[in-house]
């Protein structure tokens, strides 16, 4: 394991320290925080990906997290101890708030309670309405940012460690992390931030790991092959051509429709291949059966029925 990487059970979080406040061009304010005189970063344990990637995207370019569950800390001893971290780091978030309150939050001897309120925590435990905990485990949140180019900051690597294909901007990221997923992180805190009077810290995904994915749908997935449903189409516009040119030889001088014309129609248009079209639908049979190369084929068109009219004789005057 890299010098510049710990386990969350090897922090002592009594030894993080604080830089100077620097204010940002948007008016707002960041502190650095260092551990040991260096950035604070950590491995976590294989954990899951609950929601997928979240964007927001109101104010300014899309930016881009992912919320990592804390579940199984009460079976996992490695998921246990970064939760325990994570609690421990907001407490000590807390206490430099009142030490440093001043400077900070420009307020003069306020209760712990008081900065309690006006800090958020890394660890999120979800509530309802009335602030009581729902029953699902505790989240947090990292952060996928992107560099100027579009790409992501974030290395990304496989099952075995083999780096995934290099994220330009129009990467589809939830395709590579979708609910569900499991990742091992490099994870790194990049300071305090200070806004609408509460304040509160950010932390980044610096590399992730894909251990696990479930199972789901990537490109076509359609088991029937397509030349197959053509010739299913072509069979049946066959059928169809050769019975409506079938009854159209069965009407007779007089117009009168032939008994069994109905049932040969039917017969036609269901799947099964008809019986050989009769001399007088040769025609349309040969037209029908180039729909194989794509070409569309109309049927016969039906001649209407003839219907006698007697006119009555004029009466003699």
């Amino acid at each position: 394991m890299s010098s510049l990487t710990h386990f969350p059970s090897d922090v002592n979080v009594s030894s993080i320290e604080f830089g100077p406040v620097k204010i940002l061009d948007s008016g707002g304010k960041s502190v650095n925080l260092r551990y040991e005189g260096k950035n604070l970063m950590l491995e976590t344990p294989s954990l899951s990906v609950p929601y997928g990637v979240s964007v927001f995207d109101k104010n300014g370019p899309p930016k881009f997290s992912v919320d990592l569950s804390l579940r199984g800390a009460d079976e996992d001893a490695k998921v246990k101890a970064l939760q325990d971290f994570l609690e421990a780091f907001d407490e000590r978030m807390i206490d430099a708030g009142v030490e440093n309150a001043g400077k900070w939050l420009k307020m003069a001897n306020p209760s712990r309670d008081v900065i309690k309120a006006f800090y958020t925590p890394v660890v999120k435990i979800s509530r309802d309405q009335s602030g009581n905990p729902k029953p699902y485990p505790p989240t947090f949140k990292l952060a996928l940012r992107k560099k100027k180019d579009g790409a992501f900051e974030t290395d990304f690597y496989d099952g075995t460690q083999k780096p995934l294909a290099t994220f330009a901007k129009d990467t589809p990221i939830d395709q590579i992390l979708p609910k569900r997923t499991q990742v091992t992180s490099i994870i790194q805190c990049t300071g305090l931030w200070f806004a609408g009077g509460k304040y509160g810290t950010t932390w980044k995904a610096v590399q992730l790991r894909v251990d696990t994915q479930p199972d789901q749908i990537r490109g076509p997935a359609f088991k029937t092959d397509a030349a197959d449903v053509r010739a299913f189409v072509a069979r049946n516009t066959v059928a169809a051509a050769a019975a409506a040119a079938s009854a159209a030889a069965g009407y007779g001088d007089e117009g009168e429709e032939d008994d069994g014309a109905d049932s040969g129609v039917l017969d036609a248009v269901l799947p099964q291949i008809p019986a050989a079209a009769p001399v007088a639908a040769k025609k349309v049979v040969a037209a029908a059966a180039a729909f194989e190369d794509e070409t569309v084929v109309e049927a016969v068109p039906v001649p209407k029925k003839t219907v006698k009219k007697v006119v009555p004789a004029a009466k003699k005057a």
